[in-house]
């Protein structure tokens, strides 16, 4: 039922906040009208259905505008600025015409402005407080252009009621100001802190993890996979193929654009849950979680090639292709993490070693091929399971 009423929408439910304490206040004021205040004669019979009315339509109005997601095009999504002036126009208006009720409506008009301290923006804080100001010096001129046996004494409540009201704008103000600027230095230590934790941890070149945050990562996967059997994992150390000739020829620029695509297309073609780091020169290796190679990783590493084979790296390159080499190895309980790298890495050898541009899985690592190292050249690979799982 809360859900109900407050929306599914995070944004919708923080703007509903107000709206629904206001609400609990219009239904107290509207019962004390309705239950008291026009039965005792304290208010007239048609000043008080107006009352109830205007209490009733801000309530209905103000809580469907934004239940329904229109407050949204607002920067004040939950119309805070807007309740305040009709809350405050209500209470003025009760002040003329219910003289009873006016110790609690100044005290009311007081209250509607502590509503924009923790929620308005400096400026709509400012706009609140004058309005309340403006709008309770005009039942200040009409009470004194009326007259009456009580309108000096009335004079000097609506004087110091307009000081407190002014001096609690100003403040409102003040604190809005504050809040907002511990906001916005909150906003900037954080993106400092994540732009350090990036050069920290991210390859400054291609933006990918570095080697330290992988094998962070790669422990992380051997203590789940130690505490968790069935928490296998596998890795795909990758090589660039003929890196230097592209350097040699094309000039070294041209070699960062060829790793920063390459590092492009490995995003994309992995899964969300893969872990992809620049481990090295023109070295990559990608942490795949809950895979082993003999499907999965052949698999994706298919997948890479095809993505790969299209490149276009630079524009002045037209004829430049990629290609790359990659060893496969699948975690093992028994043995270390340096044990797995350098199996991968010795796939990868034999990758290059058998022409370049083809995935090795290491010996161990697939039921059927523990004795000795399956190579998949680019040109065979057609993207059905790999022979060995057939």
């Amino acid at each position: 039922i809360a859900r109900w009423v407050t929306s599914d929408a995070a944004d919708i439910r923080e703007h509903l906040r107000l709206p629904l304490m206001a609400t609990g206040l219009h239904a107290v004021w509207m019962t004390a009208i309705y239950a008291y205040a026009m039965p005792a004669g304290q208010i007239g019979q048609t000043d008080g259905r107006i009352i109830l009315a205007y209490e009733a339509a801000c309530a209905i109005g103000f809580y469907t505008l934004i239940r329904s997601g229109w407050s949204r095009r607002f920067e004040d999504g939950g119309l805070v600025l807007a309740q305040m002036m009709a809350a405050s126009a209500v209470a003025s208006f009760g002040y003329v015409v219910a003289p009873l009720l006016r110790p609690s409506l100044l005290h009311l008009l007081c209250v509607i402005q502590v509503f924009g301290m923790v929620t308005l923006p400096p400026a709509a804080s400012r706009i609140a407080g004058v309005w309340a100001v403006v709008i309770l010096s005009l039942v200040l001129a009409y009470l004194r252009a009326r007259g009456g046996p009580d309108t000096t004494a009335e004079t000097l409540k609506l004087v110091l009621a307009l000081f407190v009201i002014g001096r609690l704008a100003m403040l409102s103000r003040a604190y809005s100001t504050v809040r907002h600027q511990v906001a916005r230095d909150q906003a900037r230590l954080e993106e400092a802190v994540r732009r350090v934790h990036d050069q920290v941890v991210r390859d400054t070149l291609t933006g990918l993890f570095n080697r330290q945050y992988m094998q962070g990562r790669l422990q992380e996967a051997k203590a789940r996979m130690a505490t968790s059997p069935d928490k296998s994992f596998c890795v795909a150390l990758m090589d660039l193929d003929h890196f230097k000739a592209v350097n040699d020829t094309h000039g070294h620029e041209v070699g960062d654009r060829a790793l920063i695509a390459l590092a492009d297309a490995v995003t994309d073609a992995m899964r969300d849950g893969d872990t992809i780091a620049r481990w090295g020169g023109e070295e990559f290796l990608v942490l795949m979680d809950d895979a082993a190679p003999v499907p999965g990783g052949v698999n994706a590493m298919a997948r890479l090639r095809e993505r790969v084979s299209s490149l276009v790296v630079n524009e002045s390159c037209p004829g430049l292709r990629l290609s790359f080499s990659s060893g496969l190895a699948g975690a093992r309980n028994d043995e270390p993490i340096d044990e797995l790298l350098r199996r991968a890495d010795e796939a990868l050898y034999a990758a290059k070693a058998a022409g370049r541009a083809r995935d090795v899985v290491a010996p161990g690592t697939a039921d059927d091929a523990r004795d000795e190292n399956l190579a998949v050249g680019a040109d065979q690979w057609d993207g059905r399971p790999h022979p060995l799982t057939a």
